[in-house]
Formats: structure tokens, sequence, C-alpha cells
């Protein structure tokens, strides 16, 4: 009896574990004001959740490779061949061969904010406002107001 005691007390552990981190991920949701809709649509891209571990490679094509179409459908005939797995492994191999560390840094250090000229609102040459700079203008010769 005690095997046994022991053997469900882990269960319940992993359990507890799990659905402590489900309350803490959906109350860092809400705080962040996404109701549970949203957040369970984050978690299950195009709200269907993945089934096995084909389907998640067989998304992940789709929506971050984008290798697959967006209307193509996942097919259990192919995913039990592995065909998804080969796919995905494929990818990310021809992705890493032809990936330079050096472009990293010319991204890095690539300026990408040029401030641009404002056009000049206003003439420099201010007309007067007082009498006495009105008087002034007039007797330097400049009369154009």
């Amino acid at each position: 009896m005690e095997p046994l005691q022991q053997h469900l007390n882990s269960l319940l552990r992993e359990e507890q574990v799990e659905l402590a981190l489900i309350c803490a991920v959906c109350i860092d949701g809400l705080r962040k004001g996404f109701n549970p809709i949203q957040q369970s649509d984050f978690w299950s891209p195009m709200g269907k959740i993945a089934e096995s571990q084909e389907e998640v490679y067989f998304q992940d094509l789709v929506h971050i490779h984008r290798v697959l179409p967006p209307n193509d459908m996942f097919s259990p005939f192919l995913a039990g061949k592995g065909y998804y797995t080969k796919l995905k492994h494929r990818v990310l191999d021809e992705f890493w061969s032809n990936y330079d560390p050096e472009q990293d840094k010319e991204i890095k250090f690539k300026k990408t904010y040029t401030p641009r000229s404002y056009p000049r609102t206003h003439n420099d040459s201010t007309k007067p406002s007082t009498l006495k700079a009105i008087r002034k203008h007039l007797a330097d010769g400049n009369h154009d107001f």
C-alpha cells in the first residue's frame, strides 16, 4: 500500500505543478488585458491544439518557416511516415548552412535611423512689432512689410 501511496503523491505533485503554472500564465495574461479566449488563441495556432509532435512540426512549417501553404491540411498518412519531421529538419539544416554570423554584425551596426531635415516654417528676418522697432526699420530703408 505504501508504494502505491508514494506513486499517487508523485502524480498529484506533478498535476499541482502543472495547474499552478497554468494559473500563473492565465493571471499574467489577464493582467496584460487578454481575455481567456485571446489567451487560448495565442497558445493554439489556428484555434486547434496539436495532438502529436508531427502536428506541431506541421504547424511550425506552415506558420513559422512558411514552407507549406497556409491552406494546406495536416495529413495523418504523411505524419505516419515522419514526413513533417524530416521536412522541418531539412529546412532548419538549409537555414543554418546558409547562416553567416558576419551578417548579424552588419545588421547590428547598420544605421537604422536617419534624421530628416525639417523645412523652415518662418522667415528668419522677423518683422518689427513695437512702434520703436517699426520706426527704426523704416529709417534703415527697409520698407517691405
